[in-house]
């Protein structure tokens, strides 16, 4: 039970990858790969599919399709959907399930079809598809998470601004400044905040010095490194160790960097550590 409760969601990111790169998978053969029992494979379907990104079958799950079984929901009026509107992320894994389970919900209370997409982060080919879907009028509105790193995202941003339908990025905020006939809305976790509560969390329990580890290259780090800097200045505490580096055990130099962290924090006598995300700290926590 403990092992259950401890690898839940990475075990549930697991499953969803076999999925997406097989199209289904059986209960029996996905139990024996992760080496767990079949109930808790059965309870991980279910708990996916309660959300709506798998769908149950005999003996095992397939992603979800028109044609499989829909879950039984809440509609205000019989008849087609009043608008659909098209969400694209760029993965079904950490939080995002949690995200676009909260998106459907809102979608289904507010009587709209919501088309769920993956991004690869080829801005490119996501143009393309957006264009089609929009020159078609298959979809009136948009939820969007691009990536805003690199040279291009002025100009992605102002293509985003002038589309003719409405735009809302997820979990993602654009600069303060953009050169858009209108604003971009955008809508995203508080992350300096959620980077504040568990600093707190470990001062009140006795530590004094406490590192950070950032995932390299998310997009969230920059607001959970503004959140610490933040927190470390209202609690008198010196910023510590800030670490960017993946230690994600899928990569092959995972344990040797894991071990050059810890020694950096038996040198600082670091003696806790906030890690960002949560397979970068259960491979630590191994």
């Amino acid at each position: 039970m403990v092992e259950e409760r401890l690898f839940g969601v990475q075990r549930q990111e697991r499953l969803m990858g076999e999925l997406r790169r097989h199209g289904a998978i059986r209960v029996r053969e996905f139990a024996a790969l992760v080496g767990v029992s079949e109930l808790t494979v059965r309870r991980d379907i279910a708990a996916l599919a309660a959300r709506n990104l798998v769908t149950k079958v005999h003996g095992g799950a397939t992603l979800p399709t028109d044609l499989g079984p829909v879950a039984p929901v809440r509609r205000r009026a019989t008849g087609p959907p009043r608008f659909t509107v098209r969400m694209v992320v760029p993965s079904l894994d950490y939080y995002w399930p949690a995200i676009v389970g909260g998106a459907r919900s809102a979608a289904v209370a507010q009587d709209v079809q919501l088309q769920l997409r993956g991004s690869t982060y080829d801005w490119a080919e996501d143009q393309r598809q957006i264009t089609r879907l929009i020159e078609a009028q298959q979809v009136q509105g948009l939820l969007l998470a691009p990536n805003l790193d690199g040279d291009d995202v002025p100009e992605m941003i102002q293509w985003i601004g002038d589309l003719p339908v409405p735009v809302v990025l997820i979990e993602r905020q654009p600069p303060r400044w953009t050169p858009t006939k209108n604003q971009l809305e955008w809508v995203r976790s508080d992350h300096a905040l959620g980077v504040e509560i568990a600093v707190r969390h470990l001062h009140q329990h006795g530590h004094r010095s406490i590192g950070l580890v950032l995932s390299k290259g998310s997009p969230t780090s920059a607001h959970l490194e503004h959140g610490w800097q933040q927190v470390c200045a209202d609690l008198g505490l010196s910023p510590g160790l800030i670490v960017r580096e993946s230690v994600r055990m899928e990569n092959p130099s995972h344990r040797d960097t894991i071990d050059h962290l810890l020694a950096r924090c038996h040198a600082t006598a670091t003696t806790a550590l906030v890690v960002h995300s949560d397979p970068d700290a259960m491979s630590i926590a191994q």
